[in-house]
């Protein structure tokens, strides 16, 4: 009875150094998360997040394990909790692996309400004219590279364009 209660006790503490470390994991981030904006854009820069949403995982995670290690009959709810984590990760997943969909939503983000600011519209149309250039999409690529010129002109768009347009066979507008 006394080593169970003594392992017990042990394990009690091992569980709170468990939780204390995990807590100093997270607490950096959570105290930086309300004052981080990412400079380009939520389309570009959603990975800032992604050391926050890793720590305040582990932070759930753990704390799943602790109530369902008690749980007795009622562990089958480690199923649901299962499921309703791989859930929302495999619509992510496969939302983000739609290439299409992906490049109307960022075409969108810039082309319709609110306004966004000039750094990150230049920004935007620039990244979204190298993955059509890429792609070898010319049309799609001259038109972004297009708005990225007007938006914010440097040596190298204008060249990217240029070169583009060159693709395209249309040698007076390069």
């Amino acid at each position: 009875m006394l080593a169970a209660s003594l392992r017990g006790a042990a394990y009690e503490g091992l569980a709170a150094a468990e939780a204390g470390l995990l807590w100093l994991l997270a607490l950096p981030f959570l105290v930086v998360m309300p004052f981080l904006h990412p400079v380009q854009g939520m389309v570009r820069d959603w990975d800032d997040f992604a050391a926050t949403g890793v720590t305040i995982s582990l932070l759930a995670a753990w704390y799943a394990g602790r109530v369902l290690r008690g749980a007795g009959k009622a562990s089958w709810i480690a199923v649901a909790v299962s499921l309703g984590v791989a859930a929302p990760a495999v619509e992510w997943l496969a939302h983000n692996a739609d290439q299409e969909r992906g490049f109307a939503r960022v075409r969108a983000l810039m082309s319709e309400p609110p306004p966004r600011e000039k750094s990150e519209r230049g920004n935007t149309w620039d990244y979204l004219g190298i993955r059509y250039f890429r792609l070898e999409r010319w049309d799609d690529a001259a038109e972004a590279l297009s708005h990225a010129a007007e938006t914010s002109p440097s040596p190298r768009i204008l060249q990217e364009w240029a070169l583009t347009e060159t693709m395209r066979n249309r040698f007076l507008d390069a």
